[in-house]
């Protein structure tokens, strides 16, 4: 239902969105719609899904003009991306680009100061005006492309209504996925730590009529406290190994788990998870085979499959590093460009809590000799990729202006490299950046994008952490100091 909504955003020429505009929302946008008496149940759970789309969509800044800067979601840095609605303001339909200078693409920060909170404030001036005028537009925040989906909207509607909350915060969770045990038995400790066992008691919750009895000894319900720790098959198999868990002063089995992973030692989860993990294989066997064995023979069993998987999972590894220990994949390096061709590795750098992030650019050509080298910083943008994307852009930029033929551009940042090789759209500010990129390559055929893993990026890496003011560059035909030892080693065999 929330994809047919982005649908009618997006897509508003299409047949479906006309014939539910015509029916429903003639005189409002659908995210303003609401469900009016009779409507089809349809139309309702479109509504409702809208709610939720609501919850993940802002603004893109462009021209600014249909923006209401002080209703809609258009900030970046805040959950709802809206400015401060518990204050008044002296203009309820104020739009961004109101708060230009006049005549610029810069804040006007004396009124940007005067109109909101100190916060709010600061990140507005934080934020960066496309240099070029664009049509604002919406695009779903939760998401490397601007665009809706399912899966995203599924995670956001799940973090708002379950969310980290249900679950109980324990480091615990680290480590049962760090457990030397198979996989399947790991999930089904995740299961168990989260009370999602296919017990009678709990499929019954779920509308499924079967009885509830102990499929062990049919006299109790069955519930996680009951057949691990209370049902006399449990405590056969819990005193095979002479332990015993008093389990009625426990709020719930699940609980105790979760920490007893965050607490014991290695060899008593092994013990625990030995005797839990047989207790439910052979719970099953009983339900669907009707076989029943003895606590001994249930226990010994768990114990020998968990021996013999680490057993095959040793005896593979061995098998690896024999075949690795004969094939030595070499050391990823920086490579020499062609004869008459250049190279320009970029690479952009930030830092958590700064207001801005810099840039490294270093072009060498086929001898791996330096010819120009670049630094720059700006003010911080949404993302590491806008960042990369940014970099890769002025570097096309400031090779339109040099005397080189055919470049090749190297970037450690494969979502940037990707995004300009599909030529997919992007909604969000990065999509300004990455179709500026498509317009430069386009134009000019003798530069390419490709790219490199970052040891083979290091120069750019090292050139990005350079010191440089903000809204500044650098630009060096001899190498900083900073940068000998990674161009040497560029060049070393």
């Amino acid at each position: 239902m929330a994809k047919h909504v982005w649908n009618f955003v997006y897509s508003p020429q299409s047949l479906v969105s006309r014939f539910y505009k015509s029916k429903y929302f003639q005189n409002t946008h659908i995210l303003q719609a609401k469900a009016s008496p009779g409507s089809s149940f349809i139309w309702q759970g479109i509504i409702t899904a809208r709610n939720e789309v609501l919850k993940g969509y802002r603004w893109i800044l462009g021209d600014g003009n249909s923006i209401n800067c002080t209703q809609d979601p258009w900030l970046i840095g805040k959950g709802d991306f809206k400015v401060d609605q518990t204050r008044a303001y002296a203009d309820n339909n104020m739009v961004v680009s109101q708060l230009f200078l006049q005549g610029e693409r810069k804040w006007d920060a004396h009124k940007v100061v005067s109109i909101f909170s100190n916060s709010d404030a600061n990140l507005i001036l934080s934020m960066r005006i496309p240099d070029l005028p664009s049509m604002d537009r919406l695009a779903w925040a939760h998401s490397t492309n601007g665009k809706y989906s399912v899966k995203m909207g599924y995670h956001l509607w799940h973090n708002h209504h379950v969310g980290f909350g249900s679950v109980v915060q324990s480091k615990g969770w680290t480590r049962l996925w760090k457990l030397d045990l198979p996989h399947k038995t790991k999930l089904f400790l995740w299961r168990f730590c989260r009370n999602n066992i296919p017990l009678k008691s709990r499929l019954s919750t779920k509308g499924v009529h079967i009885p509830v009895d102990c499929p062990m000894c049919t006299s109790e319900v069955e519930d996680l406290r009951h057949l691990f720790f209370q049902c006399p098959f449990a405590l056969a198999c819990w005193s095979y190994y002479g332990a015993a868990y008093a389990m009625s002063t426990e709020d719930s089995a699940s609980g105790w788990l979760l920490f007893k992973l965050d607490t014991c030692s290695s060899e008593e989860i092994l013990l625990i998870v030995t005797v839990l993990w047989g207790i439910w294989f052979f719970r099953n066997k009983k339900v669907w085979e009707n076989k029943r064995v003895t606590a001994d023979i249930a226990m010994s069993w768990s114990a020998k499959t968990i021996s013999d998987w680490k057993e095959a999972r040793d005896k593979h590894a061995a098998q690896v590093v024999s075949k690795l220990s004969v094939r030595i994949s070499p050391t990823v390096k920086w490579k020499k460009p062609d004869y008459g061709v250049y190279k320009l590795n970029v690479d952009a750098a930030i830092k958590l809590g700064e207001i801005s992030f810099s840039m490294g650019l270093v072009l060498r050509d086929h001898s791996g000799t330096l010819v120009a080298g670049k630094t720059i910083c700006k003010l911080m943008v949404s993302s590491v990729f806008e960042a990369e994307a940014t970099a890769i852009l002025e570097g096309l930029q400031w090779l339109i202006n040099m005397t080189v033929d055919k470049v090749i551009i190297e970037s450690d940042s494969f979502l940037s490299v990707k995004a300009l090789q599909n030529s997919q759209e992007n909604l969000l500010e990065v999509g300004n950046i990455l179709s500026a990129c498509r317009s430069i390559l386009d134009s000019r055929p003798e530069f390419s994008v490709s790219f490199v893993k970052r040891q083979a990026n290091r120069v750019a890496h090292v050139a990005a952490r350079i010191p440089c003011s903000l809204n500044c560059q650098n630009i060096f035909s001899t190498p900083p100091s900073l940068l000998l030892e990674p161009l040497l080693y560029d060049l070393s065999y």
